[in-house]
């Protein structure tokens, strides 16, 4: 009889071991879901806002309005500078600046870090026009450069700059950021050819009898 009891009790206790195991395996399986579930929660998707679909891929072509957007980031960081944001404008521009013409990128960088410094200058580049060509991946970006030491009225210039890319797999990086006369701008030199006019059919003046 003490056998059977025994036997019985641990086989009862073998039961409550297993159900317990069961349970525990699934509280650990709904924790699981659980911090998934909240993890997904807590994650945000940022979607860039575009007017426009912008298109890179390695086989492709450049998008017309992903080498202007590029462009456009590459003029404001190179030309609106105060002494305070032109070291870590600077930082920026050589992180996307192409290998082969990187040390004359630094150099000009640095010769513009110390004209701003020692002469206390800030300027601001304001854009009027751009001019895009996706297959030679070349952008010119003309408007007004205003310069200001706080001494003096600010000084407006009228300013053309040719920007220039290369593709590097599925990456843009930038070549070269210099300033252009009007005579070398491609983009002044694009004509718009107007409609011819319209034919007019000239009216008779004669009287019906």
């Amino acid at each position: 009889m003490e056998v059977e009891r025994g036997g019985d009790l641990a086989h009862r206790l073998n039961t409550r071991l297993t159900a317990t195991a069961a349970l525990l395996a699934a509280s650990v399986a709904t924790n699981l879901v659980l911090s998934s579930l909240f993890l997904a929660a807590r994650q945000t998707v940022l979607v860039p806002m575009l007017p426009s679909e912008v298109t890179l891929s390695s086989t492709g072509g450049v998008s017309y309005d992903y080498i202007e957007s590029a462009a456009r980031d590459a003029a404001y960081l190179f030309l609106n500078r105060t002494p305070d944001n032109t070291d870590y404008f600077e930082q920026q521009l050589l992180k996307i600046a192409e290998p082969t013409t990187y040390q004359a990128i630094r150099a000009s960088l640095s010769d513009m870090r110390n004209r701003t410094l020692s002469g206390h200058v800030t300027q601001t580049f304001i854009p009027s026009d751009w001019y895009v060509d996706p297959k030679r991946l070349y952008v010119e970006a003309s408007g007004t450069l205003v310069q200001s030491n706080g001494t003096s009225s600010p000084q407006e210039d009228p300013k053309i700059y040719a920007i220039k890319f290369v593709r590097r797999g599925a990456s843009l990086r930038l070549f070269s950021f210099e300033e252009i006369s009007k005579a070398k701008a491609l983009g002044q030199k694009v004509q718009i050819t107007p409609p011819p006019p319209p034919t007019l059919t000239p009216i008779s003046n004669t009287e019906t009898p």
